[in-house]
């Protein structure tokens, strides 16, 4: 859903409460859909998959890290929706495992969620899921193509490292762990290109780092309120 969840963080400013994303979205249709039970349901999905209140950490940190970056936005996007979708970050390892140019396509991620979730969704609905899944990864970069799809790298910039990393503190992991989380892998980022990016976010402010060998120490003062906050990234 990256077109209307851009359409909100467009619209609305930063701070706004998770009622005014539903007032913009089921009464004023600001995504431009014809129904009132499709804006209802358009409500329901983004605030499923982002939560749309700024008190809760993971989508607060979204908003912030998106208006320092824009472009970055696909992949931010991307990692706060793996982080609270169990359907979605099943499928991660799909896209991990496969190399540069190999296809992939629904078939792919119907197979994931069969093995995630047995018995849990239905064919048809496991393989609408599987489809639209698909899709998501294409709008995040990670795949291309129209009838045969297939794994394409992304190019990662410090913003959405820097999310990843805090991804990684508010599950408890620190020091040189940090670099090696599925946050940091589904950027396709290995543990020594994440280090060098985030060698580069320090450069540019975005956090803190102290590195003596390999003992490793990262802080993020720019976003310490919404990291103390705390909870995780499960759905509310």
């Amino acid at each position: 859903m990256l077109p209307d969840i851009s359409r909100c963080m467009d619209v609305l400013p930063i701070d706004a409460e998770r009622t005014e994303y539903q007032t913009a979205i089921v009464t004023q249709n600001i995504l431009g859909k014809n129904t009132e039970a499709t804006r209802k349901e358009s409500f329901r999905r983004l605030r499923e998959l982002y939560s749309l209140a700024p008190s809760v950490p993971l989508f607060c940190l979204l908003r912030q890290m998106d208006a320092l970056d824009r472009s970055a936005r696909p992949l931010l996007c991307l990692l706060v929706a793996c982080a609270r979708d169990p359907l979605l970050r099943a499928t991660m390892p799909v896209i991990q495992g496969a190399r540069e140019g190999d296809g992939l396509g629904a078939a792919d991620f119907d197979a994931a969620l069969a093995k995630a979730f047995p018995g849990h969704l239905k064919d048809k609905i496991r393989a609408a899921t599987a489809r639209h899944i698909a899709s998501t990864w294409e709008q995040s970069g990670h795949l291309k193509g129209r009838a045969t799809k297939s794994r394409v790298r992304v190019s990662s910039v410090p913003v959405p490292l820097v999310l990843a990393l805090m991804m990684g503190v508010m599950q408890g992991v620190h020091g040189s762990e940090l670099f090696s989380t599925p946050w940091c892998q589904i950027l396709d980022l290995n543990a020594v290109q994440a280090r060098g990016l985030a060698s580069q976010a320090y450069r540019e402010g975005l956090l803190d780092m102290k590195a003596i060998g390999d003992v490793v120490e990262v802080s993020f003062p720019k976003f310490h309120k919404a990291l103390e906050a705390g909870g995780d990234h499960g759905a509310q």
